[in-house]
């Protein structure tokens, strides 16, 4: 769910940057960034659907049309399909190349932190959540995801502690609907986990 509601909010700036594409272009492009960036979220279920969403970003990726903040979402999302097929090396690649192109975005230090967690790297992970939160306090997602690194590390009183905060952070700024959903996904999940664990 979090990555739905993240990749529909890159969606919306990724289509503003497409209107300046000439009209063939555009038809393809607006195709491609579709699937790139399902927003149908039973895509992100279906093993089927990874290699076309895969191959659609992958064709922004090499037309050289974007550079550095702009290509960014692409190299993220790419990542993310890999991730989904289980190519963790290749998607750590990616996500690592996505935080040179933009080292301020959030949503690059929390994808990669699920990553290491994935691959049982739990401090670096953690690490990453650390970064997603110096860059954005308010933002519940990374506080949640630290909260289940440090499950998996058998520090429950520092996850619950992390749980804590993700639910008392203030609706964000930023007041779109994907980052009001994704704001509201994370404490939710925290909540669930807080019940869960009885605290």
């Amino acid at each position: 769910m979090r990555t739905v509601v993240a990749l529909a909010r890159i969606s919306v700036v990724t289509g503003a940057l497409l209107l300046i594409s000439s009209p063939a272009s555009f038809a393809q492009s607006d195709s491609d960034e579709q699937k790139c960036f399902s927003t149908h979220s039973d895509d992100y279920k279906n093993p089927g659907y990874y290699d076309i969403g895969l191959a659609a970003c992958d064709r922004f990726i090499k037309s050289g049309r974007y550079r550095g903040a702009q290509l960014m979402p692409y190299v993220r999302q790419r990542a993310d399909w890999l991730r989904r097929k289980g190519e963790l090396d290749a998607a750590l690649r990616d996500f690592e190349w996505a935080i040179e192109l933009d080292p301020s975005d959030v949503e690059n230090y929390d994808f990669r932190g699920d990553i290491f967690v994935e691959r049982g790297e739990f401090q670096r992970a953690i690490d990453d959540y650390n970064r997603s939160i110096r860059i954005n306090p308010n933002y519940s997602p990374a506080y949640y995801a630290r909260g289940q690194a440090y499950e998996k590390l058998g520090r429950i009183d520092d996850a619950v502690a992390s749980y804590r905060q993700a639910i008392q952070i203030d609706r964000p700024y930023n007041t779109s609907s994907n980052a009001v959903r994704l704001h509201e996904w994370g404490q939710n999940e925290a909540r669930r986990r807080l019940r869960e664990l009885g605290r």
